[in-house]
């Protein structure tokens, strides 16, 4: 894979022949804390050449081949596992839950690697849950402490595929600590449409998804990650946050991330139906605001003979995609709207998109702008400026997604 070297402080191994014989020394550590320790001073170098577009089959082919080459096998796990839970994972789930909303009488169906501390805590808000394991043996543990705890939770044998097999459509999907190895996740991406109903969500909790990772998908190569798979067989996938949001959007889903202060770990991602993700404001709302104007009667009111915004707002999180942002307008006591200025998206003072407007030219009541993002926008708002005199009548703001 090529030559060992040294960044950052980390040792970088060039080959699986060198990786075995450190992870042979590993092995005779005399705790788990000692081997995680020096797992993380451990990474490897990621073959060169990768095919730059990540939705083909030759990129998937090449990160198959990689994956095979650190398992040490043709086939890799590419479904939820076993995995013990930790002290971390309750914080996980108050995290998924508070993403979920309100779960009680909802039907959710939950993919995680876990004994059931997800699937009991649904249940205990109120879900009717599916829990999806690919053992019998863990299905059984999920069973038990279900019982212990007084709830009832559905356990299923399967894989990521389940999610084409469902007898009736769910109202939200959680993945927990699972989706990483989801080696056809762009099926399941795709799976969604028809496995949740309208309006409902998927949310994927403490997945290695980050703005930063090295390539849009493929293996992780850092010391854990190759240890669980060269020495466990066990998929470890990584996302870089753009491909995930753009392979959702290919499926017709947005998302937004929702960060925890403490680990990072925890952060969740949060998947809603493209056509349905929007916002609608009326001019008087509290989001919007106008130096130039007043609201009354339903409407912000704007007549001036000097330069400043006559709207902004609403500061909200846009996810990744393309966007329409529209103003509903009017002229004063029935005539066309005066003035001419810019209409602008922005957010921090960073304009993303911008556009002249001479609002006596608007014959259909309305103003748009296109829009696109890369990744989601926090605080984000419209701003319409007057570069003099201005006479015109807000009525609404709205900001959709362009299918």
């Amino acid at each position: 894979m090529g030559t060992k070297s040294r960044v950052a402080g980390a040792r970088v191994l060039g080959s699986v022949e060198e990786l075995d014989q450190v992870f042979h020394e590993l092995a005779a550590l005399g705790s788990d804390e000692a081997l995680r320790g020096a797992l993380s001073a451990l990474r490897m170098e990621r073959p060169a050449g990768v095919s730059v577009n990540p939705h083909s089959e030759e990129y998937r082919h090449s990160q198959v081949a990689l994956c095979h080459e650190l398992s040490g096998r043709p086939h890799v796990t590419s479904h939820p596992g076993v995995r013990r839970s930790t002290q971390e994972d309750a914080l996980v789930v108050r995290q998924a839950l508070t993403h979920l909303g309100d779960v009680k009488g909802a039907t959710v169906l939950e993919f995680g690697e876990d004994a059931g501390v997800a699937a009991v805590a649904l249940a205990k808000a109120g879900a009717k849950v599916i829990s999806v394991k690919t053992e019998a043996a863990l299905g059984d543990l999920v069973r038990q402490h279900a019982a212990l705890h007084g709830v009832e939770v559905e356990v299923v044998h399967g894989d990521f595929s389940y999610l084409q097999r469902l007898a009736a459509p769910v109202d939200a999907v959680l993945f927990f600590r699972s989706f990483h190895r989801a080696f056809d996740h762009q099926l399941a991406f795709s799976a969604l449409d028809a496995a949740i109903l309208p309006g409902g969500k998927a949310v994927f909790a403490a997945e290695p998804i980050s703005p930063t990772f090295p390539i849009a998908w493929g293996p992780r190569l850092d010391g854990e990650s190759l240890w669980a798979m060269r020495r466990q067989r066990s998929l470890a996938l990584g996302f870089r946050e753009h491909y995930f949001f753009e392979a959702a959007g290919r499926a017709g889903w947005v998302g937004r991330r929702h960060d925890a202060p403490k680990p990072a770990v925890i952060a969740c991602y949060e998947l809603m139906r493209r056509k349905v993700w929007g916002y609608r404001f009326t001019a008087t709302a509290p989001q919007l605001h106008s130096s130039l104007g007043k609201k009354s009667k339903g409407v912000l009111h704007v007549k001036a003979d000097k330069p400043g915004y006559a709207m902004f707002g609403p500061f909200v999180l846009i996810p990744p995609g393309r966007w329409r942002a529209t103003l509903s307008v009017r002229g004063l006591d029935g005539e066309r709207p005066i003035g001419r200025g810019s209409l602008d998206v922005s957010s921090v003072g960073h304009v993303v998109a911008s556009r002249h407007v001479d609002l006596g030219e608007v014959l259909d009541g309305e103003v748009s702008l296109e829009f696109e993002l890369a990744t989601q926008l926090l605080g984000t708002e419209v701003r319409l400026f007057s570069e003099a005199a201005l006479e015109v009548e807000i009525l609404e703001l709205t900001i959709e997604a362009i299918p």
